[in-house]
């Protein structure tokens, strides 16, 4: 279908998650065909914050350095800063860098094996997140129980949020 691609080429995140029926969308496919690109171009142009999601804290923290910033490609029509705000978590927001009144968070970035020593947290102004690279390479070290830390995650996330009438976090 035409409609899958921008016109740059890569996914476009919008028509998918219109056809997902909200249920949670796993894109898996070769490098470089805009999984990333499409998915963070769909969450900044909602308006809301998102949770930009990585499997560890290391990916995390190298993220939140200006230099390996995921929002870089997305420029000019977004400029998106990144920035530490714990140990291994961090924001990334529209604004000056060198002027805090002007900046606006877009969303966090959490790594998975992190969450669990967040518990408690409150996401519910959150609808949306992207979980990316979320299958280790054959190089990485995988750690036991990440899909059972991956429902909890979701689990806190959405705690609640259903019998406020809201809508279910969208992974």
């Amino acid at each position: 279908d035409k409609n899958a691609y921008l016109e740059n080429g890569y996914i476009n995140m919008a028509y998918v998650a219109k056809r997902s029926h909200g249920m949670r969308v796993w894109l898996i496919g070769g490098r470089g065909i805009g999984k990333t690109y499409g998915a963070l171009q769909y969450g900044l142009q909602l308006g809301k914050p998102f949770l930009y999601l990585r499997r560890t804290k290391e990916q995390i923290k190298d993220m939140c350095k200006e230099y390996f910033n995921p929002f870089k490609s997305l420029a000019p029509q977004w400029f998106i800063s990144v920035e530490s705000i714990g140990k291994a978590e961090g924001r990334f927001y529209t604004g000056d860098p060198d002027d805090k009144e002007s900046q606006v968070t877009r969303g966090l970035m959490l790594a998975l094996s992190g969450i669990a020593s967040l518990r408690g947290f409150d996401l519910s102004d959150y609808d949306f997140g992207v979980f990316d690279e979320a299958i280790p390479e054959p190089h990485e070290q995988q750690k036991r129980g990440e899909g059972l830390a991956l429902m909890n995650a979701l689990e806190t996330i959405n705690r609640n949020r259903e019998r406020q009438g809201k809508r279910r976090f969208q992974l």
